[in-house]
């Protein structure tokens, strides 16, 4: 599996990120570094030592300077050593910390999907038990049994609110939501959500302004991000939140993330799309984009799958959402 990607920084948290990776390197490891750090306290030790009269190389003073302050530069030879390997393991935490997903978040990724995966292994196995007991089931019917889409794009949607819920250490508090979108590429309802005892408040008539952010990552087919409701809620039409109250803005930012479907239409190629909302301002931010894209992609991947099983499952008996709403 593809690495996760790192986090893109900008300005001067970007100028240290590059040269924590120059610093990784083996280049810088094992010559440019090792060079750099032990060659002002070798030049100096070697014409203290052994007298090799820098007056011929060095500009006119420097001589008499390295003469009367012998002392200090040996003092200050030995620190330049010290603060380099300190400045070192400065950028190499840099680099650890640029890291895309720590190895506890990639379990908690892993297990989420695993959860799913095997929800669906108990209903082929359930089935299959059936049938080896003798238990006549129609072809049909089989299918019926063991393909339950709208179920498992219901477990999606709880994992991945698991998921966010299981690596964050700041108490942030996150909601999940699946709208169904039309032929428009507007949202027409939810498919589901998360937490239940927390749904959305913001009506989906106000959503279908072309201006939110569910409506404009189905329109570019790209994960949208905002990083503050208020701040975007101040740029008017341009911005991407809708508000729920017109008077009001709760803190937060979200992402908004289409599940592009190639196999239909261009008008129909997004049936669904993903929020993922938090409480907190700023806790999803432009600079992790390409993480967010690799997380997300492992849920849409399976979520695409059980979009067909559905639209297969309605041409042969139909079935309900996983809201109650009989799809048609």
């Amino acid at each position: 599996m593809a690495k996760p990607p790192a986090t893109q920084r900008r300005g001067l948290p970007g100028v240290l990120l590059r040269l924590a990776s120059f610093a990784e390197g083996a280049w810088s490891r094992y010559v440019f570094g090792p060079l750099v750090a032990t060659a002002p306290p070798t030049v100096l030790l070697t014409y203290y030592d052994v007298g090799l009269g820098p007056v011929t190389v060095l500009p006119e003073g420097w001589t008499e300077f390295l003469t009367q302050h012998q002392f200090w530069l040996l003092i200050g030879s030995a620190a330049w050593v010290y603060f380099f390997y300190v400045a070192s393991g400065f950028l190499q935490r840099i680099s650890q910390a640029s890291d895309g997903m720590k190895d506890t978040e990639l379990s908690a990724l892993f297990e989420t999907i695993d959860r799913v995966v095997e929800a669906k292994a108990t209903r082929f196995l359930e089935c299959a038990k059936r049938i080896a007991s003798g238990e006549k089931l129609a072809p049909g019917n089989v299918f019926t049994e063991i393909t339950k889409p709208d179920q498992q794009i219901l477990l999606l949607a709880v994992g991945l609110h698991s998921f966010f819920g299981a690596i964050d250490v700041s108490d942030v508090r996150f909601k999940v939501t699946v709208a169904d979108m039309d032929d428009d590429g507007k949202p027409v309802g939810w498919f589901c959500y998360q937490p239940l005892s927390d749904p959305p408040r913001t009506q989906i008539e106000v959503l279908r302004e072309g201006n939110s952010a569910i409506c404009r990552a189905a329109a570019t087919r790209r994960l949208v991000i905002v990083e503050d409701f208020e701040k975007e809620s101040k740029k008017g039409k341009s911005g991407a939140y809708v508000l729920a109250n017109r008077e009001t803005v709760e803190e937060g930012s979200l992402l908004c993330y289409p599940v592009y479907d190639p196999a239909m239409s261009k008008t129909k190629a997004v049936p669904y799309v993903i929020t993922v909302v938090a409480d907190r301002k700023r806790y999803f931010t432009r600079d992790k984009k390409a993480l967010y894209e690799w997380m997300l992609k492992k849920f849409v991947v399976r979520l695409r799958l059980e979009h067909y099983l559905l639209v297969l499952k309605q041409h042969t008996g139909g079935g309900e959402r996983a809201n109650g709403n009989q799809t048609s």
